[in-house]
């Protein structure tokens, strides 16, 4: 399942659960949510209604008691209070019914520091959530077990603009000298039980792979396209792209599956490019030299920011 629909699923839920019961409880007059206290009901009287047991026309109609109260509330926050009338199948306390035990004082304190700190943690969580997917909003369709991966690379990405010391920085010729491609595509197939007259299902996975050259997908049956019983069904088609440079003046070698480019206008910040189809295609040549940039910790991490490709 990809992780947008688990996202937008999580927050449609917690969206409607504030709903039915934030909104009822919502102060007229400061406009907050989870705010009215029943603080008085009175008993109006009762009376006998018709109520119909289901939606459709003609409906069979049932008599019911009615009790009809009104009822004070006070709000938690700003201290008014307002009155409303309702109506109840069934018979409610009358009376004084809670004290909210809301002071002037109270109202006007500051916030607690508990209270302070459980918002900023929120607001923090929140920011470092909104990042990551701008960062790459590519986490958003792929499995939850590669969520670790984005988080550390959002992590190098971030902090190594801001820590010289760490990750100093090198202006540099690569060389590619290695460029690897990996496509692997799962096929499912149907064969016909000959003895119990039914369908068995077969799985096989094609895979190929190169070096240099284009890739090119492995051989899938010619009746891929069709996904009925009976048929062959392709599965799902994954690819892995890997280049090794060679820095000119160390002869040190970098191996990569993603590379990290400048943004423009911005001397900090940092592009993530994965490597897709695309950009393996415009970095498989073995000829090919590239100005750039490399960012390397003392324990052996590194960034490789490519510019342009040198004439």
């Amino acid at each position: 399942m990809p992780n947008i629909v688990f996202v937008l699923g999580f927050a449609g839920v917690v969206g409607f659960v504030l709903l039915i019961f934030g909104h009822p409880e919502r102060c007229p007059h400061c406009a907050k949510w989870f705010a009215r206290v029943v603080i008085q009901r009175w008993y109006q009287g009762e009376e006998v209604v018709e109520e119909p047991i289901d939606d459709t026309q003609n409906a069979r109609k049932i008599s019911k008691r009615q009790y009809r109260y009104k009822e004070k509330y006070a709000c938690k926050f700003c201290q008014k209070d307002w009155t409303e009338e309702i109506a109840s199948y069934r018979e409610l306390e009358v009376g004084v019914i809670k004290n909210p035990d809301v002071s002037a004082e109270k109202v006007s304190s500051p916030m607690p520091w508990w209270k302070k700190l459980a918002w900023a943690t929120g607001l923090v969580f929140a920011l470092f959530v909104i990042s990551l997917i701008i960062f790459d909003a590519g986490i958003l369709m792929d499995p939850l077990d590669q969520i670790h991966e984005y988080v550390r690379d959002y992590f190098r990405a971030v902090l190594s603009p801001f820590d010289g010391s760490q990750w100093p920085s090198r202006r540099t010729l690569l060389k590619v000298v290695e460029a690897h491609w990996i496509l692997e595509c799962d096929v499912e197939e149907f064969h016909q039980n000959e003895l119990g007259g039914s369908w068995d299902l077969a799985s096989r996975p094609l895979v190929a792979s190169g070096s240099f050259e284009p890739p090119v997908w492995p051989t899938l049956p010619s009746d891929s396209a069709e996904s009925v019983e009976g048929q062959v069904r392709v599965k799902e088609k994954r690819s892995f792209y890997t280049i090794v440079l060679r820095e000119e003046s160390s002869g040190k070698l970098y191996s990569t599956d993603h590379l990290f480019q400048k943004i423009p206008g911005n001397p900090k910040g940092i592009d993530p490019l994965r490597l897709d189809e695309p950009l393996f295609l415009k970095l498989q040549k073995s000829s090919s030299v590239w100005e750039g940039e490399i960012q390397e910790s003392s324990d052996g991490n590194y960034f490789v920011c490519l510019e342009r490709e040198k004439p």
